[in-house]
């Protein structure tokens, strides 16, 4: 994984969870093979050299991406290294978001009468 500036990565700046989600990004558009599956593989020892954070701090923040429904891990890949899928809009969490923000989308109506 590419090593960002420290500004970037600070924990004041963003959240770990957001860190996590644009190393992610970097790396698909940097590479066009990944970028039709979205499909990853990673090592939280490189996700902790790239951003200098924890393991316990990676652990929690892809666990509160997971559950924003931003990324997708693999149940089964148990190993050192893991496998982790980039998600559409549509598949967000967004009753959770919407919480988190304090308010709710008003759906669009496309069907006029």
């Amino acid at each position: 994984m590419d090593i960002l500036n420290p500004w970037i990565i600070n924990s004041k700046v963003l959240p770990t969870g957001l860190q996590i989600l644009l190393l992610f990004h970097l790396r698909l558009k940097n590479n066009p093979n990944l970028q039709a599956k979205k499909i990853l593989g990673f090592s939280r020892k490189d996700l902790a050299r790239s951003t200098g954070l924890s393991y316990n701090t990676i652990q929690s923040g892809l666990r509160e991406l997971e559950r924003l429904g931003f990324i997708q891990l693999d149940p089964l890949n148990k190993g050192s290294k893991q496998l982790v899928r980039i998600t559409e809009p549509t598949e967000y969490n967004w009753e959770l978001i919407q919480e988190r923000l304090g308010f709710h989308f008003k759906p669009i109506d496309t069907d006029k009468k």
